[in-house]
């Protein structure tokens, strides 16, 4: 398994505070919050944070941006040495990334409507698997895959777009709402978990678990004590990016931050 961290967006920096409605499943406490005793390992501040895990534990795969700064790279986890790296053309905004099963890395550009492709062993540009999407707003933000057949893309909206993973082709939409039917804009990096999605807002400390079926959000995860405001760096944003390992543990991290956190959610 790969852990991936992919883009964010450098946008104008609006405060968009989280839905206080739905469930809010208390803050990370010290007994969820683990890696090796500390809570955090320190990473290459990049523009970006979204992520997939590999097989090797210690081994993730980061998607960075700017124009004329994108790249894929994978970095061990444990040490922060950047193994391999490949630039991606300055035309394209690196946005989220999704390693499939048969070890496709798939990466989403912003506003270019065009999903590239690589090896996710090798990180060599898959030319011949690129191509072209659609959605609500044109852009591309996350993506995540269910593993049997099904890719699921945000777009800042409040619809994943789920698409055949085969054709890429989207099959429907679903339009993401709290309990009381309030609409969750802004969705942004994706993870599958558990047969559900967890997915960060801009612009917001907050993970969402949501119901692929229905679109509703089932339970929201408040971080903001992960990583306090003050305490961060002062280039870092909000959280954008997470990665489930094998053991249901997340690797989460942000937009310029310089660290990463390992955390494990409440109990259902």
């Amino acid at each position: 398994m790969v852990i991936t961290l992919a883009s964010s967006l450098i946008l104008l920096l609006l405060w968009i505070s989280p839905p206080t409605d739905g469930t809010l499943i208390g803050e990370v406490s010290e007994t969820t919050v683990l890696a090796d005793g500390t809570a955090s390992k320190p990473i290459n501040s990049v523009i970006t944070a979204e992520i997939v895990t590999t097989d090797e534990e210690s081994l993730v795969i980061e998607s960075a941006g700017l124009y004329g700064k994108g790249d894929v790279r994978m970095v061990n986890y444990d040490t922060g040495e950047v193994l391999k790296k490949t630039p991606i053309l300055d035309k394209y905004f690196a946005e989220g990334i999704h390693l499939t099963e048969d070890g496709v890395l798939y990466l989403l550009t912003w506003k270019e409507r065009t999903c590239l492709a690589f090896d996710g062993a090798t990180l060599e540009e898959r030319r011949d698997l690129n191509f072209e999407y659609k959605t609500h707003t044109g852009e591309g933000w996350g993506i995540t895959g269910d593993g049997q057949g099904k890719l699921y893309v945000s777009d800042g909206s409040n619809f994943l777009h789920v698409w055949d993973a085969g054709t890429k082709e989207e099959i429907r939409r679903v339009e993401v709402s709290t309990s009381q039917g309030r609409p969750v804009r802004f969705l942004n990096e994706l993870e599958w978990y558990r047969g559900d999605i967890l997915a960060n807002v801009w612009y917001s400390d907050v993970i969402m678990r949501i119901d692929v079926e229905t679109g509703i959000v089932k339970h929201i995860y408040d971080l903001k004590k992960l990583y306090p405001k003050k305490e961060r760096n002062h280039e870092a944003d909000c959280l954008n990016g997470i990665a489930k390992m094998a053991n249901d543990d997340l690797f989460v991290t942000g937009k310029l931050f310089d660290k990463a956190f390992r955390i494990r959610l409440d109990p259902e």
